[in-house]
């Protein structure tokens, strides 16, 4: 095989590979479709192939084994780049078969990805296991890429894929270190493992890849410690299933990559590392030549850090890509698209952004199912089937029933022929909405696969529709016992189509859907129970007959209440009347949106017919529909703190009737944009709610009393008058206006909106009331929200005076308090809501004002002054300093320095002994303290040994410059003083000009507090401790939050080196373009001395490195004779130098 492959290449040949196993009439049909001359045959497969299906039939062992007399050939054909090289005929899974034709150039292009990969999938010191049919594409990277980098090919003898013990042995025997294959070996794999307990096959495998149908490449690699394992998938693997394999695995320590690609994408397109335990498996990042975009249903590109879990198809673009469908013109032509002047194939493969940029498998666009018009998720399904019995269920498929647009049919795999069904159909309506359970379940022993070991959904078995009742089933007491049960069990039957069915079966085990159940109950509703009372939720949680003859007998009868006409012309208005005044008048006020108005409800009629129109009697049509319905002609009036409504007399003044005539389109545009837009077009005051606007088309008119053919109608209402179903009514008024000249109107028999404003008034809502507190105290109030990030500069105002003592006690408490009126109100009015929705904890978040450069320079000059005046402080002059974050830290650091003092910070939280040795060593006459540790107690206690160390200004400017800090940038101040880099995130940021954001004194305890901090201020860099960032990111996962750290664009991680497993954890909640730098540093050093960029697919096993060394600093290490050590061979003593 591999002979006749590289043979066929270096002849110039087209290689196309048949599969021996292969059914007779598919080789003598992909033989009639490629056109093929010439076949290559050795005597294993000679009496399996048709001869004369073509002229030539060449027997490779003829050529092979007399190995005497071979003669080089000097001169051989000279390939084309853009030549054939090989054709790969797909198995028709999603479709008819294709005969895909890939170039030299493709062929080569996709070696290279695979080799210039970091992952280290195939080099020279591995043995790879050629595993995959020659039907797939995968076999010839499997042939290809090791015998290119210098590797060994391990060849299995026909049929070793299906003998598992013999896999295993070749496994071990021949130390293979890469592996590929698919679920279907998996799971045979699995199984055979759990049987034998053979727990070092994978002893020496480096790389392991496992595939299928539909995600058609898929790649997965595992490290073993010293082994790597590279995992190709192709069909989905089951969670469960996987869980079961890497079992087999957990006890080695592992790290993976994910590559995909397709047939006409010529092998893997895209990796990345992520947990094996993740049943979630990330396609990845494209390889390098390869471009991979994601365009949604309108065609439109989706951005990798927009909105997650959208879902569009994978287009894939690059050298990869396969040359033509062979003799298939059409077909190629739609397969191939052109984005940015760039060529891609579009995949049929969908798939979406996860919160990490990397692309995550949903599916192929072919298998798509949509249920009356809502997508189903099959997957969801089918892990739902598998969870109710792992141990019975091994594996699933949910697809849609061809005979029915409507219906799902469970396909399961199962080792117990006989298990109930009823019991995965009970469990299915517990964990899934109603449209998701499948109407039918076919348990199987094994799914039909294709000759590429695929599912072949074709040869699945179908369910018939119609239910196939015994006879001896319909026992006597599942027969009709009613008149109402019968007419019931007439319905099913009808509506199901079906002859018969049990009193006990359930709905959907018969096939029945959503909408069935909907078309009996609207039924039930007007034909068997009118009277009745009925809840359409209890029918769908009790869907068989028994149940629903239950319902339709003891429901509740209909209570009827008869309003009659009260005969006002004055009252107060409905709660909808009052929301709308309120809204225009307070929420979409004049001076926040100018004229534009959201309550202007326009209808628009053109005149098509040629006959014409009178204004006089459409004016009087309009009259007698103002006439009849009194709430087109009802005035809302404000009085005496209550808005009322009172009904105007009838009079040839109570509405607008305009003529205007159009100039052109752009004319009439404005006119439409005006009625619908204009709030001033009626005047609720004075009962101005409807108007009528006629546009003509024509100046040089003779006649002005009638509308011709193309003039246009303009009915504008105001929404405080009409709604929706008001429209019809007035529609059918003027109709019959129009052709009667006269108007029904009976009105001691009408209802009035006035009188149902009274009604409303009157009615009992305190359930209703109850019933909403219940819901809403559940629920976060308002202060938990988060503010959007865009601002629009609009608001509302409302003023409304205190008490004079309240004000008296607001200032006092102000003045005392240090706050500002704002955020004692913002306090107020976050309280208020707290009470409104009952909650038991109130967390309220305030800003604490901001200071300019400015103010900070006028205050530390004035610090500075003092220290040198009043208290002497001297050059070189040790300063305390005992102050919680606040300005007045920053103020003091500043002062100290600008009378040439020396910063000597005091930790609040540090226990008295160690503040007075501190005080101690130093010798410190001058302790600057703020009100709140005014108090603090610095009394004699016995005097510990702490370490005290100097820091010169030159060096501290040199650490700053190191830091990757702009004056763009907004840093977080939270860091304790006990560290030398609280004085860089201070004072290194105002020297670069950016803006420091101090945190609550308390707020780095409060993991609520210091992430809205960051979220809220928009911090772009972040120092963090090591062990604080885990916590962090802890509680994030926790509160499903992804959105805090997005501003993020520096992250500098300090303390303890991170493990590399936590990495990823990270990066979930940082966004793509952000830095990650894990610092490594010594107080003695003045900051960080080295630092090491993580990458997000960061590949080291255990710690991180340390990194390289910042600028300015040098590092050395030296053994115990203060000698160079020996890379990789010797440990020694970081030694740290330079201008630190």
């Amino acid at each position: 095989m591999i002979c006749g492959f590289y043979g066929i290449l270096c002849a110039g040949g087209a290689y196309c590979a048949l599969n021996p196993t292969d059914p007779h009439e598919r080789v003598v049909s992909l033989l009639g479709q490629i056109g093929g001359q010439y076949v290559l045959l050795h005597e294993k497969t000679r009496k399996q192939f048709p001869s004369t299906a073509v002229p030539y039939v060449v027997l490779l062992d003829d050529i092979l084994l007399p190995y005497i007399g071979i003669e080089d050939i000097g001169d051989l054909p000279v390939c084309e780049e853009y030549g054939a090289a090989y054709i790969i005929c797909t198995s028709g899974t999603t479709g008819r078969q294709k005969a895909v034709v890939h170039t030299h150039k493709s062929f080569s292009a996709c070696a290279a990805a695979f080799i210039q990969s970091d992952v280290g999938m195939y080099t020279l010191r591995d043995q790879v296991l050629q595993v995959a049919a020659s039907s797939w594409i995968l076999h010839l990277t499997e042939i290809s890429v090791p015998l290119v980098v210098g590797g060994t090919l391990v060849l299995l003898r026909s049929g070793g894929n299906l003998d598992m013990a013999y896999f295993c042995r070749t496994l071990v025997y021949q130390q293979v270190t890469t592996l590929t294959i698919g679920p279907a070996i998996i799971l045979a794999l699995t199984n055979y493992l759990e049987m034998s307990q053979q727990l070092e096959v994978f002893k020496f495998v480096r790389n392991l890849c496992t595939g299928g149908d539909d995600e058609p490449f898929r790649l997965i690699s595992y490290y073993f410690c010293y082994l790597l394992i590279l995992v190709y998938l192709g069909e989905p693997i089951k969670p469960q299933s996987w869980a079961r394999f890497i079992s087999f695995l957990s006890s080695s320590n592992t790290r993976v990559a994910v590559q995909y690609g397709t047939t006409e994408s010529n092998g893997a397109l895209a990796c990345h590392l992520f947990d094996i335990t993740d049943p979630i498996l990330s396609m990845g990042y494209p390889l390098p030549s390869i471009k991979c975009l994601l365009i949604d249903e309108q065609g439109q590109q989706i951005s990798n850090s927009g909105k997650p879990n959208e879902i569009g198809q994978i287009h894939i673009g690059g050298p990869t890509l396969f040359n033509c469908y062979l003799n298939d013109p059409e077909r190629t032509s739609n397969m191939f698209v052109t984005i940015d002047n760039q060529v891609f194939i579009k995949t049929g493969d969908l798939a979406h952004y996860n919160n990490r940029g990397e692309l995550v498998y949903d599916g192929r666009i072919d298998f798509q199912i949509k249920l009356r018009g809502q997508r189903v998720e099959t997957v969801e399904i089918e892990n739902t089937i598998i969870q109710w019995s792992p141990n019975k269920i091994s594996n699933c498929l949910v697809t849609k029933l061809p005979q029915s647009d409507d219906l799902l049919v469970a396909y399961i795999i199962s080792n117990d022929l006989k298990v109930n069904t009823e019991d995965i159909r009970d469990y299915c309506n517990k964990h899934l909405r109603q449209y998701m359970v499948p109407s039918y379940f076919i348990v199987m022993d094994t799914f039909p696969l294709n000759s590429n070991g695929k599912i072949d959904r074709k040869q699945l078995p179908l369910p018939s529709l119609q239910y196939d009742v015994p006879t001896n089933f319909l026992r006597s007491e599942d027969r009709s016992i009613s008149e109402l049960e019968e007419k019931v069990h007439q319905l099913w039957c009808s509506t199901l189509k079906v002859d018969a069915v049990p009193r006990h079966m359930n709905c959907f085990a018969l096939g029945g859907s959503s909408l069935s159940l909907m078309q009996m109950f609207n039924y039930y509703q007007f034909h068997l129970t009118p009277n009745k009372q009925l809840n359409v939720l209890d029918f769908f949680l009790n869907p068989t007959i028994t149940e629903h003859v239950q319902l339709l007998i003891n429901s509740k009868t209909k209570i009827y209440v008869i309003w009659s006409s009260l005969h006002l012309v004055q009252g107060v208005t409905s709660c909808a009347q009052e929301r709308l005044w309120m809204d225009e008048k307070v929420r979409f006020n004049e001076s926040i949106n100018g004229q534009a108005s959201i309550y202007n409800e326009l209808l628009i009629y053109k005149l098509t017919s040629v006959t014409s129109l009178s204004i006089d009697r459409l004016r009087q049509a309009l009259t007698f529909i103002v006439s009849k319905h009194e709430i087109l002609r009802t005035a809302l009036i404000y009085d005496e703190d209550k808005l009322i409504q009172k009904v105007l007399p009838i009079s040839n003044d109570l509405f607008n009737l305009e003529t205007t005539y159009v100039m052109n389109d752009t004319h009439l545009k404005e006119i439409l944009y005006n009625e619908e837009t204009n709030r001033f077009l009626f005047n609720l005051e004075q009962g101005r709610v409807f108007r009528c606007h006629i546009l003509r088309q024509s100046f040089h008119n003779d006649d002005d009393n009638n509308l011709k053919q193309n003039d246009i109608i303009l009915f504008n209402f105001h929404h405080i008058a009409v709604d929706g179903s008001s429209i019809t009514i007035f529609i059918n008024d003027l109709r019959q206006a129009l052709t009667k000249q006269e108007l029904s109107n009976n009105k001691e028999d009408n209802i009035t909106y006035l009188d149902y404003a009274q009604y409303e008034r009157l009615e009992d809502w305190s359930s209703a009331r109850q019933y909403w507190h219940s819901v809403l105290a559940t629920l976060d109030n308002s202060i938990g929200q988060q503010n959007s990030m865009i601002r629009t500069g609009k608001g509302c105002t409302v003023a409304f005076d205190l008490d004079h003592d309240l004000v008296i006690n607001l200032n006092h408490f102000i003045s005392q308090s240090n706050f500002t009126l704002f955020q004692v109100g913002l306090a107020a009015f976050f309280a208020f809501l707290f009470k409104m929705s009952n909650s038991q904890q109130l967390d309220l978040y305030t800003e604490n004002g901001s200071m300019t450069y400015g103010e900070l320079l006028f205050y530390a000059q004035q610090l500075a002054n003092h220290l040198i005046t009043e208290c002497t402080v001297q050059p070189g002059q040790i300063v305390c300093q005992l102050i919680e974050r606040s300005f007045e830290m920053v103020i003091g650091i500043l002062g100290i320095w600008m009378s040439g003092g020396v910063y000597a910070p005091l930790n609040l939280h540090d226990p008295d002994t160690q503040l007075n040795t501190c005080i101690q060593q130093t010798g410190a006459n001058v302790i600057l303290v703020h009100q709140p540790t005014q108090d603090q107690l610095l009394s004699q206690c016995l005097m510990i040994n702490v370490d005290q160390i100097q820091l010169r200004h030159r060096n501290f400017i040199a650490s700053i410059r190191s830091n990757p800090m702009k004056s763009t940038d907004t840093v977080l101040h939270h860091t304790s003083v006990n560290f030398d880099v609280h004085l860089l995130e201070i004072i290194g940021t105002l020297i670069m000009g950016g803006q420091v954001i101090l945190l609550h004194p308390n707020g780095n305890l409060s993991m609520i507090t210091f992430s809205e901090t960051i979220r809220r201020q928009q911090v772009t860099i972040l120092n963090i401790m090591s062990s604080l960032l885990i916590t962090l990111v802890d509680y994030l996962r926790t509160a499903n939050n992804k959105e805090c750290l997005q501003t993020l664009c520096c992250v500098l991680c300090r303390g303890e080196p991170l493990m590399a497993s936590t990495i990823g954890n990270i990066w979930n909640f940082l966004n793509e373009h952000c830095r990650f730098y894990n610092h490594h540093g010594y107080i003695e050093s003045t900051g960080p001395a080295v630092q090491y960029l993580i990458a997000v697919n960061n590949d080291d096993d255990e710690l991180l490195p340390i990194g390289r060394p910042l600028p300015n600093v040098h590092i050395y290490l030296l053994d115990e004779y203060f000698q160079p050590v020996i890379p990789s061979v010797q440990t020694g003593e970081i030694v740290i130098g330079g201008n630190i």
